[in-house]
């Protein structure tokens, strides 16, 4: 039987202890959720400064999008979309906006983001870079942002974000743990698969953090998971998986797949490998395919009610598929993710 690829990190038991000197720093916080991250750095920009809007990608979870709304700011959206080099922002230095977010996507370090940062900085602007997706790539976003946050869940088993500010929080998040929310954590965990196959109870836990993530430290056992994680080696087998996964899917030349990225830089560590599906195609059908394959994959965020812009090209929003290349796979989960698409891809089933 093969392997199931995808859903959630399996867990193994952390004895260690966490530092607290590490944990609670004055510029360092450690929060329940990427969600929870973005509302308190939103609400330490507001105890300092006077704004009223922030300026940020269109291709973006609401999860980025209503912590900011649900602290009275308002947004206005550059739009994000694909050419032959990969991601590109159409961004308007004209924003008129106190604020801007930033952030690489799928783990490919893009060459304009610390150029827009370093000049808008010159501008007066507040640099929040969202480095998510880009957590283990070779770059330091301390270097021209005012604050970063990371959500971790999408790396290792932690649904821990830590949100970090180049000067000391002046915004105080009591150190209270969001109870309800972390045994449905540890009981989702306990109930998940070898093949790391995602149960119902972590699917509803994700109920609580939408309503109820407001003002909640991370618990010491989600802490302690990023602190104890190996990184260096996850690194080294995601870029190695989605080197593999990239040339594979380059030299079976399927006209309807096509990859975002042609390669995987140096500063790479590729969270996906993402493509996009051809227009002919049912992207939704493909999806349903590959999981009775027992492979899954990630659809990234289309547009929102939040979203009032017009695109050139929708591409990235309607037809985007990401490939799972993570730390618990090797190079033959690789060639089966490659042949297994190719093959559905080709059904007369998955067209439109």
């Amino acid at each position: 039987m093969y392997k199931y690829i995808g859903g959630e990190f399996g867990r193994v038991r952390i004895e260690k202890t966490i530092d607290e000197k590490i944990v609670f720093c004055d510029n360092v916080k450690y929060l329940m959720s990427g969600r929870t991250a973005m509302h308190t750095i939103m609400k330490d920009i507001l105890a300092q400064n006077k704004i009223s809007s922030v300026y940020m990608p269109s291709y973006c979870s609401r999860s980025m999008i209503e912590p900011i709304h649900d602290c009275g700011l308002k947004t206005k959206f550059y739009p994000v979309n694909i050419d032959k080099t990969g991601i590109i922002y159409d961004y308007d230095f004209n924003n008129e906006c106190d604020c801007i977010i930033l952030m690489d996507y799928f783990g490919y370090c893009s060459e304009d983001l610390p150029n827009i940062a370093i000049a808008e900085r010159k501008n007066g602007k507040i640099i929040v870079v969202d480095i998510t997706q880009s957590l283990l790539c070779d770059r330091t976003y301390e270097n021209f942002a005012d604050y970063t946050l990371v959500s971790y869940r999408k790396w290792l088993p932690s649904s821990a974000a830590k949100a970090y500010s180049s000067k000391p929080f002046v915004f105080k998040v009591d150190e209270k743990i969001n109870s309800k929310y972390e045994t449905l954590r540890n009981s989702g965990f306990a109930t998940i698969n070898d093949e790391g196959y995602c149960s119902d109870i972590l699917d509803n836990s994700e109920t609580i953090l939408r309503s109820d993530y407001i003002g909640y430290m991370a618990s010491k056992n989600e802490i302690s998971y990023v602190l104890n994680f190996d990184y260096h080696n996850a690194k080294n087998v995601r870029r190695k998986n989605a080197i593999n996964l990239t040339n594979m899917l380059k030299n079976i030349e399927c006209k309807n797949i096509q990859l975002i990225y042609n390669e995987v830089k140096q500063c790479d560590c590729p969270l996906y490998v993402p493509i996009i599906i051809g227009q002919s195609i049912d992207r939704n059908k493909v999806l349903n395919e590959l999981i009775s394959q027992q492979i899954e994959c990630y659809i990234h965020w289309g547009f929102s009610k939040f979203h009032n812009i017009k695109h050139k090209n929708d591409l990235l929003y309607t037809s985007e598929l990401s490939l799972f290349c993570d730390q618990r796979y090797d190079d033959d989960d690789m060639k089966r993710i490659v042949e297994v698409l190719n093959k559905t891809i080709n059904m007369p089933v998955v067209k439109k």
